[in-house]
């Protein structure tokens, strides 16, 4: 997976942010504790998988909005691809899944319902939330994820890495 675009709309710390990573190779994001590194990251994961460090999934909504919105835009499979996750803190909720047509456009993926976009995604990705958590992103103070599961937890999240499962 390689990011192209990041937005963020009422995401945590922040009230509106937009990211462009094309043409970067390798990016290094730094700056003061506090700042909102940790909350870029979380904003891509949220809108891949719903999850993110926020205790309830209202917290991850920025304190005095209504509703949040991310969207994530990458390649992979040498296709341009978009997430849309938004939700209101009435509970509604929405999750888009596109992809860049040949003219430029994206045309929708999106299945009926939250659940049948999200297993279609993770099915695209070929990865869930718990194994990427657990392999490519070390949250901030849980590095020791990984170790802290049981043996056969830690067994069944290498196993779908190497898709032996």
């Amino acid at each position: 997976m390689i990011p192209l675009q990041l937005s963020l709309k009422n995401f945590l710390s922040y009230t509106e942010a937009s990211l462009d990573f094309k043409g970067l190779h390798t990016a290094c994001i730094c700056g003061a504790n506090g700042a909102g590194k940790s909350s870029l990251l979380e904003g891509i994961t949220w809108a891949i998988w719903g999850e993110c460090r926020a205790v309830s999934e209202d917290d991850a909504i920025s304190n005095g909005a209504m509703d949040v919105r991310v969207d994530f835009t990458f390649m992979m499979h040498g296709e341009t691809c978009r997430i849309i996750r938004s939700r209101q803190r009435d509970g509604n909720g929405a999750l888009e899944f596109q992809i860049q047509t040949s003219g430029g456009q994206f045309r929708t993926l999106t299945q009926k319902g939250i659940r049948s976009t999200q297993a279609l995604i993770d099915d695209y990705l070929k990865i869930d939330y718990e194994t990427f958590i657990n392999s490519a992103y070390l949250r901030q103070g849980k590095a020791d994820e990984f170790m802290r599961k049981k043996p056969a937890d830690r067994k069944q999240i290498l196993a779908e890495l190497i898709k032996v499962s």
